[in-house]
């Protein structure tokens, strides 16, 4: 997790940025913040960040799309045991990439659907 830069105002930024940049490839703590209408994150949440990049070995992309689709499938709840089911899926199937990660839980959102 990065520390937020304080010339970042989440507030001013254009959305299209933020959805093409931030989430993609942004720092995690800017991430939650963002999907929490810049808040502060809770340090559950940062510790879950933080386990999925120490246990895992994932990378603020992969990180960032799992924490958004737990959002997603959970009600807006940042579930640690849920967001570790699905980066432990995530590496079972050799996920390294972003892409690869949203590629692998849109399907997932399909066959649930």
């Amino acid at each position: 997790i990065c520390p937020q830069p304080s010339h970042f105002n989440l507030k001013s930024t254009p959305t299209r940025i933020i959805s093409h940049i931030l989430l993609p490839h942004g720092c995690c703590f800017l991430v939650l913040q963002y999907l929490q209408q810049g808040t502060k994150p809770a340090r559950s949440d940062i510790a879950i960040v933080n386990t999925l990049s120490k246990d895992y070995g994932f990378g603020n992309g992969i990180i960032n799309t799992i924490v958004e689709y737990v959002l997603y499938k959970n009600n807006n709840i940042l579930s640690k045991n849920y967001a570790e089911k699905i980066a432990s899926s995530l590496a079972r199937v050799g996920v390294t990439t972003t892409v690869d990660a949203m590629n692998y839980l849109k399907k997932l959102t399909v066959k649930s659907s």
